[in-house]
């Protein structure tokens, strides 16, 4: 299961994921990027689940032509497709590392008017919102209309999206002063500090990586490696 946090300010939008591979039996057997770019669309997307699930989704993902206007509407398509053909496969007699009733499709990135998005289909219900269609990620303390209409290059990105999410992170992130849901100065340092924590649910590791788009660019880097 990726760990995946999004980070969405008006004109960037900022999608931090993990390395850690596991096999069927739940132990790591390899370290891999899990992020995908769609550059020529100003995207990037992650599946959360089993690994065969985030391979299929790319697959899928990658047959989408257009803008990411376009991938947006395609994905919860795409992301039921995926989940098919791993339940497919598993008929067939595969095996997989997590939960394959429990997947997410996560998409960030640049819409054509220049504004930063993220969407997030799942195989359940997500606090009442249905499962298998786009869910809106949005800050959970959200920008006013006034800021958005005048200084939208000085709102700072603030987290809309986090899991997994152990018990202990609530602690975790107070003892180290991490205020998790408030807007940041730095998403870098922030979001390394949150997959920090993450890494107590025990399935978060090798390395933390940091994809932040904007309507000119797509920037990825290692922000931390893990032994």
């Amino acid at each position: 299961m990726t760990a995946t946090l999004v980070y969405l300010a008006p004109r960037s939008a900022t999608l931090f994921t993990d390395g850690m591979m596991v096999g069927p039996n739940g132990a790591m057997i390899a370290m891999k990027q899990k992020v995908q770019i769609a550059a020529h669309q100003s995207a990037a997307f992650v599946g959360r689940g089993p690994d065969m699930f985030g391979a299929l989704l790319a697959v899928a993902v990658a047959q989408v032509q257009g803008s990411f206007d376009d991938l947006v509407r395609a994905f919860p398509e795409q992301v039921v497709g995926a989940h098919r053909a791993m339940m497919s496969a598993l008929q067939a007699g595969h095996s997989v590392s997590a939960d394959p009733a429990l997947i997410d499709g996560v998409l960030v990135g640049i819409d054509g008017s220049g504004r930063a998005r993220g969407i997030c289909v799942s195989s359940y219900d997500d606090d009442g919102h249905p499962p298998w269609t786009a869910k809106a990620l949005t800050p959970a303390v959200p920008p006013s209309a006034a800021q958005l209409r005048f200084t939208p290059e000085d709102i700072q990105p603030a987290l809309a999206f986090a899991s997994p999410w152990p018990a202990s992170m609530d602690f975790d992130l107070a003892v180290s002063s991490v205020k998790p849901w408030e807007p940041c100065a730095d998403v870098r340092e922030h979001g390394r500090r949150i997959m920090r924590a993450q890494r107590a649910s025990g399935t978060v590791g090798c390395f933390c990586q940091m994809t932040t788009l904007t309507a000119g660019a797509v920037v990825t880097e290692i922000v931390e490696r893990w032994t």
